[in-house]
């Protein structure tokens, strides 16, 4: 009787205690862009980040687009965001205590992929 008590409390314990996992995730991820012309200007979300390819800390809440640029011709891309194993656990938790449905509020519960996205730039024979 004490030993299951005591199973029991400890699991308690640790699902508390993991409870939302993605309130302490990483929040960015480096994502590599490899536009097909080597002087392409890069932007992400209508920022420009550079000239040819480029690595970026992207935050992991949200999709982010991408368009690469050489004179008057320009290629897009999207970097999508998926749940994340923390996300999951986050479910997985949930589930079975409610607490950690909590961390899916959080840019943890999220990452980003592909990791490197490769921006096709039709007609960049000119740059």
């Amino acid at each position: 009787m004490l030993k299951t008590s005591l199973v029991r409390l400890t699991a308690i314990i640790t699902v508390t205690a993991l409870a939302g996992c993605s309130l302490g995730a990483p929040v960015t991820k480096s994502i590599n862009i490899v536009p097909s012309a080597a002087n392409a200007d890069v932007y992400v979300d209508g920022n420009l980040v550079g000239t040819g390819p480029q690595t970026v800390d992207m935050a992991t809440g949200h999709a982010h687009s991408v368009m690469a640029q050489c004179g008057d011709s320009a290629g897009t891309g999207t970097v999508s965001r998926r749940l994340s194993g923390y996300g999951i656990a986050d479910i997985i938790g949930g589930l079975i205590f409610l607490v950690p449905f909590i961390g899916l509020t959080a840019d943890g519960a999220w990452t980003l992929d592909p990791e490197t996205l490769n921006v096709a730039v039709p007609d960049s024979s000119g740059c």
